[in-house]
C-alpha cells in the first residue's frame, strides 16, 4: 500500500531481536528501507543482516558504564571482533551510577 517510505522498529516495542527479524523481512518484501531506533550496540549486529537496512541511530549513552564502548571512526561503527554483541559493564562505573530507592 506503501503507506511508508520507512520504518525505524523500537526493540522494546516490536519484541526484541526476533520482532526485529520479522519486521525486517516484510521491509524487505515490500522494498521499504529499515533503520534502527535506539539499543545501538546491539541495533548495529541486527543491520547487518537486515536486507533492506538504511541508517543506525547512534547515541554513545552507554559509554560511561561500558568497558570498550564501540568506536566510531570515520562515519562508521567498529564493532568489536569479539563474542555476542561484544559488551561488557565496567562494574565500578555501574556501582557509580545506582541510586538508592529506600
Amino acid at each position: 500500500m506503501k503507506a511508508c517510505d520507512y520504518v525505524m522498529p523500537d526493540f522494546m516495542r516490536i519484541g526484541g531481536v526476533t520482532g526485529w527479524q520479522r519486521a525486517a523481512a516484510i521491509a524487505a518484501a515490500a522494498g521499504i528501507p529499515i533503520s534502527t531506533h535506539l539499543y545501538p550496540e546491539v541495533a548495529a549486529h541486527v543491520m547487518r543482516v537486515s536486507e533492506t537496512a538504511h541508517w543506525l541511530e547512534w547515541q554513545d549513552w552507554a559509554n560511561p558504564i561500558l568497558q570498550q564502548p564501540y568506536e566510531v571512526k570515520a562515519a562508521k561503527l567498529h564493532i568489536p571482533d569479539v563474542p555476542g554483541v561484544g559488551l561488557e559493564w565496567d562494574e565500578k562505573a555501574v556501582d557509580a551510577h545506582l541510586a538508592d530507592n529506600f
